[in-house]
């Protein structure tokens, strides 16, 4: 729990700096991609290289590629 919080943490602080730095910007929407952005980045450069979570993701994306997918169920069969 307490990696990804600290991940997340220094993401936002990031985000807020850019922000900042790059002073106001014209539209709401530039700056919630941007902010989004650079948290997302920070974020994952932080969980996959410096926290060494990098081979527990490409696992877990391993598995979710290799899972088959749900049969959906045919309701009409169950009906009386």
């Amino acid at each position: 729990m307490a990696r990804p919080l600290l991940s997340a943490v220094v993401g936002v602080l990031a985000a807020f700096g850019a922000l900042y730095y790059f002073g106001e910007l014209h539209s709401p929407f530039v700056r919630i991609l941007a902010g989004a952005g650079i948290t997302g980045i920070v974020y994952l450069t932080i969980m996959l290289f410096i926290l060494g979570q990098k081979d527990f993701y490409l696992d877990l994306l391993q598995e979710i590629a290799r899972a088959k997918p749900v049969q959906p169920i045919d309701r009409a069969l169950d009906s009386p």
